[in-house]
């Protein structure tokens, strides 16, 4: 699968629960299921959440078969591309793209990279316009709805708002700190 072993960030999306049936019969893993219905066994047809990097692992094997969480589904994409700007994506998947990624290659869903782009390309609009008006009143209401994704482009771009005013007006370090006096 791909990712970074080291990338804190591609392990804590890989660890996003998904919902799965098991196809075949699986012997003594009942203590996956939380619920504890299952007895010590997981019978052929038990719908539980894995957490993806086991995913990846079972569906090449035909041992499961991935059900898409709701925030993957056509409902809520049709919901997401009429108005990407008011959904709130990070409290459906903080790793909204990332999990969507490896989702696509998982279960070769090409519709959720199409998804993905279209949405990440009207999010990314309002977040430039936000990152120049970092002190609005609704920053951090705005800010809690962005992934972690469009975190950090939000961050690059203000960054790079705040050396460009600096740039523009000759602010260095020695004007802040005030001019120094020779005797």
């Amino acid at each position: 699968m791909d990712g970074n072993f080291y990338d804190i960030d591609d392990i804590l999306a890989e660890g996003t629960a998904l919902p799965c049936t098991f196809t075949i019969d699986a012997v003594e893993l009942g203590y996956l299921d939380e619920t504890g219905e299952s007895g010590d066994d997981l019978k052929e047809g038990t719908t539980i959440n894995l957490p993806f990097w086991l995913i990846s692992h079972l569906h090449p094997r035909n041992m499961i078969r991935v059900e898409r969480p709701i925030y993957f589904q056509n409902r809520f994409a049709d919901s997401l591309l009429v108005e990407p700007n008011v959904v709130n994506l990070r409290s459906k998947c903080e790793y909204w793209y990332i999990l969507g990624y490896k989702l696509c290659k998982l279960m070769d869903a090409k519709e959720i990279s199409i998804w993905m782009e279209k949405s990440l390309q009207s999010r990314n609009e309002e977040i430039i316009d936000q990152s120049a008006h970092y002190k609005s009143h609704n920053f951090d209401q705005f800010r809690s709805f962005l992934t972690y994704i469009e975190q950090k482009l939000f961050d690059q771009k203000h960054e790079t708002e705040i050396y460009m005013h600096k740039w523009k007006n000759n602010i260095t370090k020695k004007t802040l700190l005030g001019k120094r006096k020779r005797f």
